[in-house]
């Protein structure tokens, strides 16, 4: 495998603001702390060091969620040096999404895996932990139930998918993994990953904990710990922010003034804020926390404010975090110094920089994921019969483009004629009005006419042209799906197994060799 790099700027479907933090444009940098870069990560750990966090308590838990996987020398390690002052972490996460599901996914965890060894030899005299948090408090199980793999949508059907779905048994994913099985085929490496799949989705644990087995088994090999943080014991430490927001709404007040700060210089709030930003889980059930003039309503049920506060410290794992405190529960319970992240979360992150402020959070460096397009040899074989190079195909209107092609290919052009008829009917209307100054507005109609009349001439043209350019158009149609289904990027649809089935853990190792996220290009990797 080799790659290339290209601008941000160049590629399509990034969103505007995504671009922009990518860029480091000024109307921006009241919304960050850290420049990206290798040096700014001094003053980062400096800062860190100084803010108070319970590593005893942070290494029993992850030790504890820890205890039944079966794990490397390395991740070992890694848990045990997070007692020491001179361990950092460096943390991305995403939901838990199906057997992974879209490729950003793993380039996110690659992307975290390299920045941690960068650090470690930039600043040798410490220690950094490449961290994965693994949702699963959210309850929206339509977002995470599917994945694409060969083009093919593989969908778990849960006879009754309620409340977080981290806390969800896996019933029906073994008829998923059958659905996987037919597309796979049988080769050794594919029966071998849908073993491992019916291994570790065999009901005997919920499904969030079955994902984090997934991600343990990927790479562990690599030092990454995943953890699960809808725990009692953190959310315990956490629980004096939920009731400030609870009392309080504090961070209501605070990020929806930081939103209309960002919308002032162009930018539309990423994330919806809530009065009070937590929910309550109860089984299967996860309600929102509505304040009233007399206490508070979760569901049917209404409490006092004593009340809550007292289920609040008894039972800490019923409130759950939404994505306005979610970013303060994690740089709260970790010694992080970055956080790794898509467009979409480095936009709701620059929302939080004045929240951490007023809790005396450090507000970590900010870095975008890679992005990647990876193309298989059988897609570069097809690109090459094209003569196009691969940037020509980055274009958010493949229609446009491939009129523009085939005007080129055909040499389908009459502007050259437009523009003489033009300059013929400009004469007219001249010597037309000398005669009779009514006849120039009859001369300039009849133009029109005209002109019309030479637009339809060119579209007919065209029309054959495409016609004779038909298997190429539609080989150019077939490669710009695959490097952009459904008009979004490859690794926003994409599952990691069509690669892995071929290369297996190689894949891996070459991500977390070139994955920089300091670079901030995006990455082309040729099979």
């Amino acid at each position: 495998m080799n790659f290339t790099t290209v601008s941000y700027d160049q590629v399509p479907f990034i969103a505007e603001k995504d671009l922009a933090y990518i860029n480091q444009i000024p109307a921006l940098k009241n919304f960050y702390k850290h420049e990206v870069n290798i040096h700014s990560f001094e003053q980062i750990i400096q800062s860190k060091s100084d803010q108070p966090v319970d590593r005893t308590l942070l290494v029993e838990v992850i030790s504890d969620q820890y205890k039944s996987i079966e794990t490397s020398e390395a991740v070992k390690e890694n848990i045990k040096s997070l007692s020491s002052p001179k361990t950092f972490t460096i943390i991305t996460a995403h939901q838990p999404c199906l057997f992974t599901g879209p490729l950003y996914f793993i380039y996110k965890i690659c992307s975290a895996l390299h920045l941690t060894r960068l650090l470690k030899s930039h600043y040798p005299n410490y220690h950094f932990v490449p961290v994965f948090i693994m949702g699963g408090e959210d309850h929206d199980f339509e977002e995470i139930n599917h994945l694409s793999v060969y083009g093919k949508e593989v969908t778990w059907h849960h006879p009754d998918p309620k409340g977080p779905v981290g806390r969800m048994n896996v019933e029906g994913i073994a008829e998923t993994i059958d659905q996987l099985e037919s597309i796979l085929g049988s080769s050794t490496q594919a029966v071998s990953t849908v073993s491992l799949l019916r291994k570790f989705f065999n009901g005997s644990e919920s499904y969030g904990k079955s994902m984090i087995r997934l991600v343990n088994h990927l790479f562990s090999q690599y030092g990454l710990v995943t953890v699960s943080m809808d725990n009692a014991r953190l959310k315990s430490a956490f629980s004096s922010i939920i009731k400030d927001d609870l009392i309080n709404q504090t961070s209501h007040k605070i990020v929806k003034a930081t939103q209309k700060a960002l919308d002032q210089v162009g930018f539309s709030d990423q994330a919806y804020v809530r009065k009070i930003n937590s929910f309550f889980i109860k089984g299967q059930d996860r309600e929102r926390i509505i304040k009233t003039e007399t206490g508070y309503q979760i569901g049917a049920m209404t409490y006092d404010q004593e009340t809550i506060l007292e289920m609040l410290e008894s039972s800490p794992e019923d409130f759950s975090p939404n994505v306005v405190l979610r970013p303060i529960y994690q740089e709260m319970i970790f010694p992080n110094l970055a956080y790794i992240g898509g467009g979409g979360e480095i936009a709701y992150w620059l929302e939080r920089k004045q929240q951490f402020e007023h809790y005396g959070i450090l507000f970590p460096m900010l870095i975008r994921r890679n992005s990647v397009l990876f193309l298989n040899k059988g897609l570069q074989k097809n690109l090459a019969k094209t003569d196009l190079p691969i940037q020509d195909l980055f274009t958010r209107d493949l229609n446009h483009f491939l009129t523009q092609w085939v005007a080129d290919k055909e040499s389908v052009s009459i502007e050259e004629e437009r523009n003489a008829i033009h300059t013929i009917l400009e004469k007219l209307e001249v010597e037309a009005a000398k005669i009779e100054p009514t006849l120039k507005q009859y001369v300039g109609a009849e133009g029109s006419k005209m002109m019309k009349f030479l637009d339809h001439i060119e579209k007919r043209m065209l029309k054959a042209a495409k016609s004779n350019q038909d298997v190429s158009i539609n080989r150019i149609s077939t490669i710009y799906e695959k490097l952009f289904p459904a008009g979004s990027l490859q690794e926003r649809k994409d599952n990691f197994l069509s690669i892995y089935l071929i290369h297996g853990d190689q894949f891996f190792d070459y991500l977390v060799e070139i994955l920089n996220p300091l670079l901030g290009e995006f990455i082309i990797i040729e099979e």
